[in-house]
């Protein structure tokens, strides 16, 4: 028998774990809770359906003996998961991704038991194998992929599982498991931190940007994230340096963690240090939590307290979840930055846990440093591109006119609650615009599929030039993109005031030819008692930060209608209207399913003129987008 299969199995089944928490997550807050109107209260016993259920997982192998409880939990996960990859229905997609974590999270405890050894070494691949995956595609899931490619990259996955499965079914063979449950508890915390931050090809592209303007490339966070993972497994296979149970080796690892917890949103060189000590330390901290290598005489644990401590854990991977972005829709007594430490305080806690186990060097089987070097070649073939094709070359232009867009793309997702970038992108193509300026884009959101929208734009547009601001946390925002160079990037964060949802700014110039213009994307609030109030103070920001500077353009979701006074305090300061001067109509943007509102706006400053102005009708977003025509007054 191959040495490494439960090590590869391990691996594949969180990468399809990972796959279906990023359908199932946004089944409930895009389809459930957006289109078919279910309150976000009742959503909340939802989210936790498949977890409570996978704190049955002592049962069915209690009933079926391991054998049997791994051959129905294999054959559901895989089943499962390819219901969910064939369909183009969000009631299906939402089913088949609910019972796909259930299995996900009965088999979970099995591969456990089976080697301890190999569960460390997969958690890493399969977190590794999980970003690779998705590099190859943009950062798209294949879950969101219809057509040939998606089917045929699910299909290899779930061959490669199924037949790893089968060879080990085969064998006869007793779960073992560490005699401490208690620090078992811990891996699944430690799993959230990474699908959230730290193997977050977006949050590292966007927390690397520090004062640059766009960050590093794709292809360059991915390459961040595996060579961290390829660290943790080096360390791992280390011989330790002293013998049994050290108060540093041992509390280490989760004092670090929490350390990370609080300097995951700090851009720059601060997150490219804690990010790379979070990716590395997690090898000896899972080794701690799993005891791969039990001490001298240590009693074999009890199968039922272990899968019951594992299973809580991943009770509490979707509790914190909930928790991070329900903050964004009920007041609670935290926020996102709070729940992020509390993360990390829950991972000190891990480490307390297990102070009596000290990590121990991989079995020379599964010294997997130079296996998983594999995983590497997608992200460096995808750099030796980016770097082979050098500065990207603007098109030619000679000055105005441009062609300027606003959209709110509702991270990703249609009026029928599924996502589907490729269609916004269709609509992006056939409008032929220059400048785009996003709103609620989001870069990795778990729940808002997973998907890098900025980095996958940038590469299907062929629009090498964009710049990104995170107005609720480092991933979800407001965004440029353009075909034409950008700089002197300026943001700015509105005035918050009660509000839960953070909004804010971002501008750049945009240098096309002989000419320039000043482009300005931003989203103000969307519900409050004083709505009108609160606009205007956050107009008053954005008015201070434009200064009346000359050939600009200010875009965005201003949820506000023609005539109001916050409009017409724009209007008052120096700005046209450029739907009232060149679009026929009532230029409706929102809601897509039922357009009855004008609240997506473009201004332009009196120094240019609008020549055309349309409203694109889609079902690819909530809102339709603007494209205007801009060009300067002769």
């Amino acid at each position: 028998m191959f040495k490494k299969t439960p090590l590869l199995l391990t691996a594949l089944a969180l990468l399809l774990g990972a796959q279906l928490m990023r359908v199932f997550g946004p089944s409930l807050s895009w389809y459930l809770r957006d289109t078919v109107r279910v309150g976000t209260m009742t959503l909340a016993p939802i989210a936790l359906g498949p977890f409570l259920l996978g704190l049955l997982a002592p049962l069915p192998a209690r009933w079926l003996g391991p054998r049997g409880a791994w051959a129905l939990a294999g054959a559901g996960l895989i089943a499962a998961r390819l219901v969910e990859q064939l369909s183009t229905r969000p009631d299906v997609d939402l089913v088949a991704s609910l019972l796909g974590l259930v299995f996900f999270l009965w088999l979970w405890p099995l591969l456990l038991g089976r080697d301890r050894h190999a569960f460390v070494a997969g958690v890493i691949l399969g977190l590794g194998a999980d970003v690779a995956v998705k590099a190859l595609f943009g950062s798209l899931d294949l879950s969101w992929m219809g057509g040939t490619m998606g089917a045929v990259g699910t299909l290899v996955l779930l061959l490669a599982t199924g037949v790893l499965l089968v060879a080990l079914g085969r064998e006869t063979w007793t779960p073992t498991y560490p005699a401490a449950a208690l620090p078992l508890f811990f891996v699944g915390p430690l799993i959230l931190l990474h699908w959230m931050v730290l193997h977050n090809q977006g949050w590292v592209s966007t927390l690397t940007q520090g004062a640059s303007l766009t960050g590093w490339s794709p292809a360059l966070a991915t390459l961040f994230i595996l060579a961290g993972d390829l660290a943790a497994l080096w360390w791992l296979s280390r011989p330790p340096a002293l013998p049994g149970p050290r108060l540093w080796v041992t509390l280490g690892p989760g004092a670090l963690l929490l350390l990370v917890s609080l300097t995951v949103d700090q851009p720059g060189t601060v997150f490219i240090v804690a990010g790379f000590v979070g990716l590395v330390v997690t090898g000896p901290y899972l080794a701690q939590l799993v005891r791969p290598a039990p001490t001298g005489g240590e009693p074999p644990g009890r199968p039922g307290r272990a899968m019951l401590a594992l299973g809580l854990g991943n009770l509490t991977l979707v509790l914190v979840m909930l928790l991070y972005y329900l903050s964004l829709e009920i007041a609670l007594p935290v926020r996102q930055p709070e729940i992020r430490i509390l993360l990390g305080v829950l991972l000190f806690l891990g480490g307390l846990a297990s102070l009596r186990a000290a990590p121990a060097p991989l079995p020379a089987a599964l010294r997997a440093p130079r296996f998983a070097a594999g995983l590497l070649l997608v992200p460096l073939a995808l750099l030796a591109r980016d770097l082979l094709a050098g500065s990207p070359e603007p098109p030619p232009a000679t000055g105005f006119p441009v062609r300027v867009m606003t959209y709110n793309i509702h991270s990703g997702f249609s009026t029928e609650g599924r996502h589907n970038p490729a269609t916004i992108a269709a609509v992006i193509e056939a409008a032929d615009v220059d400048v785009i300026g996003f709103q609620e884009i989001s870069r990795g959101v778990i729940i808002d599929g997973g998907t890098d929208l900025l980095a996958w734009f940038s590469r299907r547009l062929d629009m090498p030039y964009f710049t990104f601001f995170g107005t609720t946390d480092p991933v979800w925002g407001n965004a440029i993109l353009s075909r034409y160079p950008l700089s002197a990037v300026e943001t700015t964060r509105l005035p918050r005031y009660d509000t839960r949802i953070g909004r804010g700014l971002v501008a750049a110039r945009v240098s096309f030819g002989t000419d320039d213009l000043l482009f300005m994307s931003t989203h103000l609030h969307h519900r409050h008692e004083n709505l009108e109030g609160v606009h205007i103070g956050q107009l008053e920001s954005i008015l201070t930060l434009w200064a009346g500077r000359p050939r600009t353009a200010l875009v965005g979701d201003m949820n506000a209608h023609p005539g109001w006074r916050q409009m017409e305090l724009v209007l008052a300061n120096g700005f046209l209207d450029s739907w009232r001067e060149a679009g026929e109509g009532p230029g409706f943007t929102s809601n897509a399913a039922d357009p009855r509102q004008r609240i997506d706006w473009v201004f332009h400053t009196v120094d240019l003129i609008a020549s055309e102005a349309s409203v694109p009708v889609s079902q690819a977003s909530d809102h339709f987008p603007v494209v205007v025509t801009l060009e300067r007054l002769r």
